[in-house]
């Protein structure tokens, strides 16, 4: 039986698609237009540690959103899967990439 930790270690085991699709929801594919409105919003107004904390909370919807279970759960199977260390580059990217999304769409949105 394939659980949801088992799913979640498969997709970290593949960073740069998963990147692509957490750059997806960020986007607004997922959730529609005001999500994408508010990401842009949240990323703007964001210093560092608010940005980390933005980032955290989102990856953990986005992955529970993906593997069809709740926030909490989501985010305890990420970081069962992933050692401490890999955990926080990973996330500095994802803040990388949030700010780079913000920077392309900021004065589109505007």
């Amino acid at each position: 039986m394939t659980t949801t930790l088992n799913t979640i270690t498969r997709d970290l085991n593949d960073l740069p698609t998963l990147r692509r699709y957490f750059g997806l929801w960020l986007e607004g594919s997922y959730e529609g237009e005001g999500h994408y409105r508010s990401n842009l919003k949240a990323i703007g107004a964001a210093n560092e540690r608010q940005l980390r904390a933005f980032i955290i909370s989102q990856f953990s919807r986005f992955m529970a959103f993906e593997h069809q279970c709740s926030v909490g759960h989501a985010q305890k199977c990420i970081v069962k899967a992933v050692d401490a260390d890999a955990l926080a580059a990973f996330t500095m990217e994802l803040m990388d990439d949030a700010l780079e999304f913000y920077t392309l769409h900021a004065t589109a949105a505007a």
